[in-house]
């Protein structure tokens, strides 16, 4: 649990335990002769996140009921698991950078790294098919560092960068001032993980994808709760990421001047209820002027971006309040209950409801 995400699950799974369960959570802290860690025998669950072939390997030799916070040797064995979903990692990763109007995007990954191609595949596949140029760089040791920089100084700026996870991310943006390339002036940069000690301590500090760790340990733990104590447990899964958290390294302007300033009442005036007559009475532009030059810019239509900008504000109230699904279409501007479900259906394929149970609490 040494990385932002294991220590979010961790968060997560000592908040179940301290608001809903009478557990003492142990943490094991020493390794055994071949590296692996060692479970102590005597608990009576197991709450893993084995992401080396030995602690694999010693979480199956434990005897009492576990559950999985990884894919990785869980459904071989039949255990039990909840895990992050990589590709709605790279799909929203996809979507930040389209909404800053790019052109030209990247992917930086590890080859031969699963979970790294799979990020891969469906960011370049995603962005080609959206008439995008794509290029890849992977990582493959330390002395690749130099052929990184190369790489970076023959893009044609603007361009943005999508990186497997945030500590690959701090690298490449420490590549890229050595290249002498402006963050996000030429180039802007996505993480994922959203590992605050990473984003916050790198200039400009980091744009990155939360994959919700919090809410997958929190979750993890309540159904190793139900496992415990011989209850139903739900079927295991994959937990969509809850979107970009933006910050300076993707803080760029649109190139069209009318387009960023209807962006920027949209982004704050959508919850309110503004639709497209309202913009088209507040600036000098014709709808089909407005319809073609907001999709140059972002890659969508403003009807799309008011939505995209409701939903997303509906994710936040249904992920850290306890509104009712009422309250908070009425909050995101949307004119009816039904309309605000038939909008969050089709950006998320779930119910308010469900993605509410899936995200879980956040205290």
């Amino acid at each position: 649990m040494s990385s932002g995400e294991g220590r979010e699950m961790l968060r997560g799974a000592a908040d179940f335990a301290r608001q809903r369960a009478s557990w003492e959570i142990v943490l094991p802290c020493f390794e055994s002769a071949v590296g692996a860690i060692n479970v102590p025998y005597w608990c009576d669950g197991l709450l893993t996140r084995p992401l080396k072939p030995v602690d694999r390997e010693a979480s199956l030799r434990f005897k009492g009921p576990k559950f999985g916070l990884v894919s990785a040797g869980m459904v071989e064995n039949g255990i039990p698991f909840l895990t992050s979903d990589g590709v709605s990692f790279a799909l929203q990763a996809f979507e930040h950078l389209r909404g800053l109007g790019l052109k030209r995007m990247g992917y930086v990954g590890f080859g031969g790294v699963l979970y790294s191609q799979l990020r891969q595949e469906t960011f370049l596949r995603t962005a080609a098919e959206a008439g995008r140029e794509v290029d890849v760089f992977n990582i493959g040791s330390p002395s690749d560092r130099r052929e990184l920089i190369l790489w970076l100084k023959n893009w044609s700026a603007p361009f943005g960068l999508f990186a497997a996870n945030d500590l690959l991310a701090r690298e490449v943006i420490n590549c890229a001032h050595e290249a002498g390339i402006r963050i996000p002036g030429e180039m802007c940069i996505v993480g994922a993980g959203n590992d605050d000690s990473i984003c916050t301590m790198v200039q400009p500090t980091l744009t990155s994808v939360d994959p919700g760790s919090y809410q997958i340990g929190f979750e993890g733990a309540r159904r190793l709760d139900d496992l415990m104590s011989g209850r139903p447990v739900s079927p295991s899964g994959y937990v969509s990421s809850l979107g970009v958290v933006a910050r300076e390294s993707t803080d760029i302007r649109l190139q069209d001047p009318l387009i960023a300033r209807i962006l920027s009442v949209i982004r704050s005036d959508a919850p309110r209820g503004l639709n497209v007559v309202d913009l088209l009475g507040q600036f000098p532009i014709s709808q089909s002027s407005l319809n073609r030059r907001f999709r140059e810019a972002t890659g969508r239509s403003p009807y799309e971006e008011i939505q995209r900008v409701r939903v997303e504000r509906a994710k936040y109230l249904l992920r850290h309040s306890d509104l009712s699904n009422e309250l908070i279409g009425e909050e995101c501007g949307f004119p009816t209950t039904k309309a605000f479900y038939s909008a969050f259906r089709s950006s998320t394929n779930l119910t308010p409801r469900a993605y509410r149970f899936q995200t879980g609490p956040r205290t």
